[in-house]
């Protein structure tokens, strides 16, 4: 099954649930659902915001090669990887660009909360709420960014044999340094943990820094760990010129070693829909 997300309310949230329950059922591993939620959560806002920084940066490279008149090379450069990354560090303001995708995130949980509020009073938003949302300048700028340039995060649940495979896809190529950073992050709380000393890294060695990829990958990995499958062969990222973070999940080793013989697998069900 394939679905896509454009904003991730707790509406969202529910609908994710529901689906990855269905997947769960016929091989009786529903206890495995908040351990993968977590990590689902986790990869969704990463994405989402991924897409967020994806556009500013692409924004201004454009910005800047039609200031220097290299038009025509602006479509080149977007479809290549290298060229982008290069490109990003010479022309997209990432520190400028990391402040306004934090302002415009603030702004999207408030914007959340207000629909929220308002629907649990089963009303319409009031004057004063939506001159909250016509105020969030940044947001609304991105919005318009993601519609102009087609990016989404999307999200993939399929059964191959005794694999369950949960793909979050985001189509805007992660920045070598980030990608990096990643990685690193992920080997040196898979050795503290190893090491038995897990919890240095989350009271230590957390990077708050903006770029910094700190709790969020290893709480997945230790929700994986968790679900007794090894994270560092469970989870791999792929960035070419989207980024796919694939979740391969053995059903035989979340269910304790074995599976229910007459199981309904929901294998080879295709489906794009809004969530």
């Amino acid at each position: 099954m394939l679905a896509y997300v454009r904003l991730y309310t707790p509406a969202t949230k529910s609908r994710i649930r529901n689906l990855l329950l269905d997947y769960l059922r016929p091989f009786g591993i529903e206890f495995s659902l908040d351990y993968l939620l977590q990590c689902l959560d986790e990869l969704i806002k990463n994405g989402l915001k991924a897409n967020y920084k994806y556009c500013l940066i692409r924004e201004n490279i454009e910005t800047a090669l039609t200031h220097e008149g290299r038009d025509q090379q602006i479509s080149k450069i977007i479809q290549n990887r290298a060229e982008f990354n290069a490109h990003a560090h010479l022309y997209g303001d990432l520190d400028g660009t990391s402040k306004i995708v934090r302002t415009a995130l603030s702004q999207e949980g408030k914007l959340i909360r207000i629909r929220m509020l308002a629907t649990a009073e089963r009303r319409f938003m009031n004057e004063a709420e939506i001159d909250q949302l016509r105020s969030a300048r940044e947001l609304i700028r991105l919005r318009k960014l993601t519609r102009k340039y087609g990016v989404k995060v999307h999200i993939r649940f399929e059964v191959f044999g005794d694999s369950l495979e949960i793909e979050v896809i985001n189509d805007a190529p992660i920045l070598d340094a980030d990608l990096k950073r990643i990685h690193e992050k992920r080997r040196k709380f898979s050795e503290l943990r190893e090491a038995g000393d897990e919890l240095m890294f989350f009271t230590e060695l957390i990077d708050e820094s903006e770029s910094g990829a700190g709790l969020g990958y290893a709480t997945i990995d230790a929700a994986l760990r968790n679900l007794n499958q090894n994270p560092m062969s469970a989870l791999n990222i792929l960035s070419v010129k989207n980024t796919a973070i694939t979740l391969s999940l053995n059903l035989k080793a979340l269910s304790g070693g074995s599976l229910p013989a007459t199981c309904q697998v929901i294998a080879g069900h295709t489906l794009t829909e809004a969530l």
